[in-house]
């Protein structure tokens, strides 16, 4: 009987290893912050070649940091935030949209729940009603800006006028 051995590792396991050593982490010195970093620029970079099966594992990692937001350093969280945010402009780009809006939303969370700045809300706001737009969903894009604009409306006043010019 002949065994088929698979050539690759899958992301989900490979990020379950991750996750393995985040468990041990209370048993060494290693920084948590730096092993979340770790793992989500590998889940980054590899989700852009595997190009399938990463929205579970990017789901459950997105809620693995919330978990563990305060262990966290915020400036890696946003140096994460900015990692999934470069992976929805790679697959925008692309004109995938639909993988550019699981990006984009799993960004929006963290952000909403992180950021100080809303020049960033602003601007993935903006890209995630173009996502949803090109699917012709134009109800939750006209709900994403105005969302958006409530929470920081002098601000995107601001930003309008610049459009406008």
């Amino acid at each position: 009987m002949t065994r088929k051995i698979v050539p690759y590792v899958s992301l989900a396991s490979i990020i379950d290893g991750l996750d393995l050593l985040v468990r041990r982490k209370k048993q060494t010195s290693i920084n948590t912050s730096l092993l979340y970093l770790f793992k989500f620029y590998m889940l980054c970079e590899l989700a852009l070649e595997v190009k399938n099966d990463y929205e579970g594992v990017l789901k459950t990692s997105i809620d693995d940091l919330y978990l563990v937001t305060n262990d966290v350093d915020p400036i890696d969280i946003s140096s994460i935030q900015l990692m999934l945010w470069k992976n929805g402009d790679y697959f925008y780009k692309k004109g995938d949209y639909k993988n550019a809006l699981s990006w984009y939303c799993h960004t929006s969370s963290i952000l909403t729940n992180t950021t100080t700045d809303p020049n960033n809300v602003l601007v993935l706001s903006r890209k995630l009603a173009a996502c949803y737009a090109h699917h012709s969903d134009y109800d939750l894009a006209i709900e994403c800006l105005e969302k958006a604009i409530n929470i920081h409306l002098s601000l995107a006043q601001d930003f309008l006028s610049l459009i406008q010019w």
